[in-house]
């Protein structure tokens, strides 16, 4: 079980709003019938009985269906990732500061973002939110957990990073030389983004990967010695983005407790 979640909206008629509104038909249509068969008869008193029945309760289901709407509201909350994405923008500025840039949009454009999922059982990964920093999208990505600079790290359980360098065919060639990428799906990969790194997440005190922090950068250098910029990655560097990203597992744990979204 792991405690990084999925996202799974339920179905309306599974809310408690629909379930309070679906409770109170009978009752509507006994209050209706009521007042249909007292003015088939010309009886008022019945007529006036089953108006006020049926004025009574719609003020109810109202209240009632305003208490259920704001339950359903907390449990979309509950199961929500857009605080998990809010860490990443947290997340994000840090990693920039490290480089010693300031939090504008140049900068941002050379650092993107995002969390996969190891699927249990199924010998893949999930990228279940949105890339954050440059450009966005992504969510619902889903890739091999065995292959690439993201199985990599889970594979080993270490952080993994990786420095492109020549043409986008011999990215490619090392993607499938190296990493165990199908061909076809090194080429799916964006052509503009040359320094990787792929972070494991942890469940505390086991070596069970849940989740990996993965990000890439248009900077061939981004991961090198800030002070001294090479094509060679910078371990000092990269272990403190590593150890900023290791906080996520213990807030995902705190969050997510539970397998709150199995599917």
């Amino acid at each position: 079980m792991t405690s990084l979640p999925l996202e799974k909206r339920r179905r309306w008629y599974a809310t408690e709003l629909a379930t309070t509104l679906f409770a109170s038909v009978p009752t509507f249509l006994t209050a209706i019938g009521g007042i249909v068969k007292g003015a088939r008869d010309g009886e008022r008193g019945i007529i006036g009985l089953g108006a006020g029945v049926l004025v009574a309760l719609i003020v109810g289901t109202t209240f009632r269906a305003l208490s259920s709407r704001r339950k359903d509201t907390r449990e979309a909350a509950k199961k929500s990732l857009r605080d998990l994405e809010g860490c990443l923008y947290v997340l994000h500025s840090a990693i920039l500061a490290m480089r010693g840039l300031a939090y504008e949009d140049t900068a941002i454009a050379k650092l993107r973002l995002t969390i996969f999922r190891v699927l249990e059982h199924e010998d893949r990964v999930l990228q279940i939110v949105s890339f954050v920093g440059s450009g966005g999208g992504g969510e619902g990505t889903i890739l091999s957990s065995r292959s690439g600079i993201v199985g990599r790290a889970i594979i080993r359980g270490m952080t993994a990073a990786m420095i492109r360098d020549g043409s986008f065919d011999d990215y490619v060639q090392t993607l499938v030389d190296g990493y165990a990428m199908h061909a076809h799906e090194a080429r799916t990969l964006p052509d503009d983004r040359f320094a990787f790194l792929a972070v494991p997440l942890l469940r505390h005190g086991t070596n069970d990967v849940v989740g990996v922090v993965y990000m890439d950068s248009p900077d061939p250098a981004f991961l090198s010695d800030p002070v001294r910029p090479s094509h060679d990655v910078a371990n000092s560097f990269v272990l403190k983005v590593a150890t900023a990203c290791a906080g996520l597992s213990s807030y995902t744990e705190l969050r997510y407790p539970t397998e709150t979204n199995a599917r």
